[in-house]
């Protein structure tokens, strides 16, 4: 009987983890192909916002793409950057996202 218990409640639990309400989502944006910096931030109530960088005609450029709680996309922004910057923290404080760019500087050998 103790076993009979388990195996039930085994089975329910898995059922639980195993079924899924609604579809998987798939978020696509266009950064570079071997872009490696890609940040996104929760926003809360208000939803994503993803920030990666892409050189176009030399210059150096960070994207700013933001989507709402449906991941449909919102609104968005190209912010020419300085070419020895990089994203160095992302905040978001009730309906404000703060981007901190530093320089960086190459280590002397």
């Amino acid at each position: 009987m103790k076993k009979v218990v388990l195996f039930l409640l085994g089975f329910i639990l898995l059922g639980s983890v195993v079924a899924q309400s609604g579809k998987p989502v798939r978020l696509e944006f266009p950064a570079d192909k071997y872009s490696t910096d890609i940040r996104s931030l929760l926003c809360d109530t208000l939803g994503l916002c993803v920030t990666y960088p892409s050189y176009i005609n030399d210059s150096l450029y960070c994207n700013i793409l933001q989507y709402d709680v449906h991941l449909a996309k919102t609104n968005e922004s190209r912010i020419p950057v300085n070419a020895q910057m990089e994203i160095a923290a992302s905040a978001f404080d009730k309906d404000c996202v703060y981007i901190l760019f530093q320089k960086y500087l190459k280590k002397k050998k």
